[in-house]
Order: structure tokens, then C-alpha cells, then sequence
């Protein structure tokens, strides 16, 4: 435990590295920069789209592109306006899927 109260760490087994609570999604949800090419756009994180004229995003206008990564398979999402599209690459971005909405009902 750390001498500030809200930097509690915590250890499990022998050779575990300690990480703070509130820092074990950090890498997750770091941002990234400007999407330039949805292709291109491969480390886990979140991006944004500021433009109309981006590259292998579904939709022409501005928003959010969160990117999750586990070895070689990539998972994006694409929050924006009223909708959010998904589409998946299994070879670290070699090729993608298509684009399909997500609706929640």
C-alpha cells in the first residue's frame, strides 16, 4: 500500500507487477490522435474523426473511433452522430470485415 489513501495497489502471486486500481484501463482508453486512415488506426485506444473525408470510415462526418487489440485480432468501433458501427480484423489489419451497425433495442 502507498502512503496516498487512493493509490492502493494490489500484488497476486510471486512475480506480479503492482498497478494502481485506476490505471489498469489506462492504456485501453488512451487517446490515440486524428484518424487519418481507419486502416491505419491498429493500437488500442480511442481516436477522433474530424473530417468527412476519412479513409475506411462507414460514415461521412465526425466521431469517435475506439480500437481494442488482444495478439493479432483488432476490433473497432465507430461512435458517431446517432449510430455506432463495428467491423473486426483477425491479422492485426492485413483485412478487415465489413462494417455492420450495432442497435440496441
Amino acid at each position: 500500500r502507498s502512503s496516498a489513501a487512493s493509490d492502493v495497489y494490489k500484488r497476486q502471486g510471486m512475480d506480479s507487477v503492482l498497478i494502481a486500481p485506476g490505471n489498469l484501463l489506462s492504456a485501453l482508453f488512451q487517446y490515440r490522435g486524428i484518424v487519418q486512415d481507419a486502416n491505419n488506426s491498429l493500437d488500442a485506444g480511442y481516436y477522433t474523426v474530424n473530417s468527412s473525408a476519412i479513409p475506411n470510415i462507414p460514415y461521412a462526418g465526425y466521431g469517435i473511433l475506439v480500437v481494442f487489440k488482444a495478439y493479432n485480432y483488432i476490433i473497432q468501433l465507430y461512435l458517431y452522430g446517432d449510430g455506432i458501427k463495428q467491423r473486426k480484423s483477425p491479422d492485426i489489419g492485413v483485412s478487415w470485415g465489413d462494417w455492420k451497425s450495432i442497435t440496441f433495442t
